[in-house]
């Protein structure tokens, strides 16, 4: 293996040993964020044929027909429960992670097609995978891991068509289709790389006005001519899509769903965002500062300059549009951390090749960074395998899960009393209880149910001389109905 080789190597599993470390507490300990467990249910019922594409299923009283995101991820991910699986939560978990190993691979190759090498990549990798949302979304299933993958996608389809020698509308018509599928993902969020051959005209004129006209051109109607085709041959696909639209979209828009998810406010993104760039940024600018120090000319930072504000406006071209709504949420602006990752990336990249090619690989400094990797890379992953059994997030819900397992048969509905139906608590409840045990629950005390769930600090708020207690947590009581007498 040339130095050359041996050096990029290390240098990006040294990255890769970080992103695992980061996820590493997660990858084999049981429980996510809820909205992840929502998902995982759903794609795991149309897996075991509840439900269909068009109408997927929840639980039978919330949500029996799911229509508040596009079915893509539920059907991509119901196909890999439909491989592997549906009982183990590692399939929705390994799922997630694979997302970002995709979007790590083509961060790399949108580098090697800007900056025509992939030695100093690893730089742009690691300010990706030190991003804290990003490091929160890894092992938690959101649909914008999914999205993410598409988009990123689109955008490196896109940039082949203006710097690779031969130029082919054949990249823009791809891209505009790998857009199609972001969408399909989570909606019209997908859509700012749209504005990629404007900020590409504007900032480094590699592209006349012309083309800049037919290429967005192209990207929006091969975004939307696939939805259009499906509404119009399919009456479940346009009644899914106009659901979503009605309740979810329009919705979102004038602010009525405010209070489901998120914190209200239009600028509230924008804090989120200046929080997730805080540690990237710090890192560059740090290692700017340094370059000055040692009295090295900036001047080579213009090298790539054109290409930084590209990726700024494209970033933040995915960020703006969310301040439309008061819905907010950290996960909202997930698909715009690789571009400002490639950009910050940029400012360093000549510094980066001088710093690679001081590098003696037969020096002694090498050789033991290349062990302290192996050894780190080891550790990490011994330590993520020790966590199998144990649990990340939400061990109140799954031990209660846990415990009560032989005692609930899976497919049945539990009644659920004295838990605040709007609060997510019981979000929670209902999440976990479908996507362990295909159970779902039902607040209405009016109905007459074999097993009821009751938190201890509360009334139960059942007729006790008809239900017998059989198993408790610490936070809850399981009921069940008496047997009556013949």
């Amino acid at each position: 293996m040339r130095s050359d080789s041996v050096q990029k190597f290390y240098f990006y599993l040294s990255v890769i040993a970080l992103f695992i470390t980061f996820c590493s507490p997660y990858l084999f300990a049981e429980g996510m964020f809820f909205d992840g467990v929502t998902y995982a249910a759903i794609s795991k019922n149309l897996a075991l044929g509840k439900g269909s594409f068009w109408d997927p299923f929840y639980t039978e009283t919330i949500f029996p027909s799911f229509h508040e995101h596009p079915q893509l991820v539920f059907g991509i991910e119901g196909f890999f429960h439909k491989v592997f699986g549906t009982e183990s939560f590692l399939v929705e978990r390994f799922y997630s992670v694979g997302c970002y190993v995709l979007i790590g691979f083509m961060i790399v190759r949108i580098w090697r097609l800007v900056t025509g090498e992939t030695r100093t990549g690893w730089f742009a990798l690691l300010l990706f995978v030190i991003t804290p949302s990003i490091i929160w979304a890894v092992p938690n299933n959101m649909l914008e891991n999914s999205m993410g993958v598409f988009i990123i996608a689109g955008v490196l389809l896109y940039l082949k068509t203006v710097l690779s020698p031969k130029c082919s509308y054949v990249y823009v018509i791809l891209s505009g289709l790998m857009l199609f599928l972001a969408g399909f993902c989570k909606g019209f969020s997908a859509f700012f790389p749209w504005s990629l051959p404007l900020w590409i005209f504007i900032f480094t004129r590699k592209i006349s006005f012309k083309q800049v006209v037919i290429h967005t051109l192209l990207l929006i109607f091969f975004s939307i001519a696939p939805f259009v085709l499906m509404v119009s041959l399919s009456e479940a696909a346009y009644n899914s899509f106009a659901i979503y639209i009605n309740t979810q979209f329009l919705a979102a828009l004038d602010g009525s769903r405010a209070n489901v998810v998120g914190a209200t406010g239009r600028f509230y993104v924008v804090k989120l965002l200046l929080q997730d760039l805080l540690i990237p940024v710090l890192l560059t600018g740090i290692a700017l500062l340094i370059v000055k120090w040692r009295k090295v000319s900036l001047s080579p930072v213009k090298q790539y300059m054109a290409w930084v504000w590209v990726f700024l406006a494209l970033g933040l071209s995915a960020v703006i549009p969310i301040m439309v709504s008061t819905k907010q949420h950290s996960s909202y602006i997930l698909p715009a951390f690789p571009y400002f990752a490639i950009l910050l990336g940029l400012l360093l990249q000549p510094y980066l090749m001088q710093f690679m090619d001081g590098i003696q690989t037969q020096g002694r400094g090498f050789k033991i960074f290349k062990m302290l990797t192996i050894v780190f890379l080891t550790g990490v992953l011994a330590f993520s395998i020790s966590r199998t059994g144990t649990i990340a997030r939400d061990k109140s819900t799954v031990q209660m899960l846990r415990k009560f397992d032989k005692d609930l048969p899976d497919g049945t509905t539990i009644g659920v009393v004295s838990i605040d139906s709007s609060g997510s608590k019981l979000w929670r409840l209902h999440a976990y209880f479908m996507r362990r045990k295909s159970i779902s629950l039902d607040a209405d005390t009016t109905k007459q149910y074999l097993f009821y769930l009751s938190p201890k600090e509360e009334e139960p708020g059942i007729n006790l001389q008809q239900y017998q207690k059989i198993n408790e947590t610490d936070e809850y009581f399981l009921f069940k109905k008496k047997k009556t007498k013949q």
